[in-house]
C-alpha cells in the first residue's frame, strides 16, 4: 500500500491533469445535454407563441364551426319541409294525369285557334257575315 502512496505523490501532476481533463470532458458532455438558461428562455418564449397562436386558430376555428352549425340546422329545418317519396309520387302521377288532359283537349285549342284566324282574316278583309 505504501508503494502505491509514494507512486500517486511522485507522479500527482499526472493523474492531477488525467482527472481534469476527465472533468472537463464530463461538463462538456453535461452542456451539451442539458439547456442553458438562455436557451431555456428562448425555447419557452417559442412555445409561449405557439401556443397563443394555436389559440387564435382555435377561436377562428370555432367561429367557422358554429357557422357550419347554424348552416346545418338551417339546412334541416327546411328538409323537414320538404315532400316525402309518397307525396313526390303523388304529385308526378298528378303531373301526368294534367299532361294526359292537356293533350287531349290540343285539338280544341287547335280548332279555336282555326276559328279566331278565320275571324281575324274576315276582319282584315272586311268580309260581313
Amino acid at each position: 500500500m505504501e508503494q502505491v502512496v509514494s507512486h500517486l505523490n511522485d507522479n500527482w501532476k499526472i493523474y492531477s491533469f488525467f482527472v481534469s481533463v476527465m472533468l472537463m470532458a464530463g461538463l462538456y458532455w453535461l452542456s451539451k445535454y442539458f439547456a442553458t438558461k438562455t436557451e431555456l428562455a428562448a425555447h419557452v418564449n417559442s412555445q409561449e407563441e405557439r401556443f397563443k397562436l394555436n389559440e387564435l386558430k382555435f377561436k377562428d376555428h370555432q367561429i367557422e364551426h358554429y357557422k357550419l352549425r347554424d348552416k346545418v340546422h338551417e339546412i334541416d329545418s327546411h328538409v323537414k319541409h320538404l315532400p316525402s317519396a309518397g307525396e313526390s309520387a303523388a304529385l308526378r302521377e298528378e303531373i301526368a294525369r294534367l299532361n294526359g288532359r292537356l293533350e287531349g283537349m290540343e285539338p280544341l285549342f287547335k280548332q279555336v285557334l282555326n276559328n279566331v284566324n278565320i275571324l281575324f282574316e274576315n276582319e282584315l278583309r272586311g268580309d260581313k257575315n
